[in-house]
């Protein structure tokens, strides 16, 4: 939830063209950052002593030691950050031919696809859920590289020269929307059954398909022109609306 107010704030801020406000968030952001630090500094036990351990605690001092020998856990951690950090220029590269509606299909259906396969452990036999949840982490992996950069393109070529910076502005309050949601929702979906998230998430995914085709003409007309994240994207991320 701090996550998605954080958002909102700064799409507020970030909506108001102004020099001062913006010089004002970062400020905010340096000290907020600082009083983080002491609180966990302070407020923050560094251990427990030991009238506080169980009697038949074994997991007394491996902390971060269990998690660097646990190959195949950072194995598929590092893989989401690889796929991300060395394809996407030539993912953007790959799509920008297609017109931006059917690569957003092609992201839904990739997040779908990731919905299901990581359910999938859930009935497949134990040996095939190394590879099974592989192959979801670089269906996700691919879905981000294809949405990311379209849909802020999209996003940017859809909304008037005029007052860009608001739209864009929304259309990241839909991202800090979400974040707050997601977790409420998941919590609620636990409850029902193990495979209510992720076939709730699969679901929703593949609305784009019908979704994004039946959006498309209703979008002014350069918005779902090809040219993957365009010009609008590299504006967008340089901060000029």
């Amino acid at each position: 939830m701090g996550y998605g107010i954080g958002a909102v704030v700064a799409g507020v801020a970030l909506s108001v063209k102004s020099g001062l406000v913006y010089r004002g968030a970062i400020g905010a952001c340096a000290c907020l950052l600082l009083v983080a630090a002491v609180l966990l500094e302070r407020g923050v036990p560094r251990s427990v002593t030991l009238k506080e351990k169980p009697a038949n605690d074994e997991a007394g001092g491996r902390g971060y030691r269990v998690l660097w020998a646990d190959r195949p856990y950072l194995a598929l951690v590092g893989l989401n950050t690889v796929v991300q950090a060395a394809l996407q220029t030539s993912v953007v590269r790959l799509i920008r031919p297609l017109p931006r509606p059917v690569s957003l299909c092609l992201a839904g259906v990739l997040w779908a696809s990731w919905a299901a396969l990581t359910a999938g452990p859930l009935w497949l036999p134990r040996a095939s859920w190394v590879p099974c949840l592989t192959v979801a982490v670089l269906c996700y992996s691919a879905a981000q590289l294809v949405h990311s950069p379209v849909s802020n393109a999209l996003s940017a070529d859809a909304a008037p020269a005029d007052v860009r910076g608001r739209y864009i502005a929304v259309f990241q309050y839909s991202f800090a929307i979400a974040t707050v949601v997601a977790p409420l929702l998941f919590s609620a979906l636990f409850d029902l059954s193990s495979v209510a998230p992720w076939a709730t998430l699969a679901a929703l995914a593949l609305l784009t398909v019908p979704g994004m085709p039946a959006l498309a003409p209703r979008l002014p007309r350069a918005a779902p022109a090809t040219g993957g994240a365009g010009r609008s994207a590299a504006r967008q991320r340089g901060g000029t609306p």
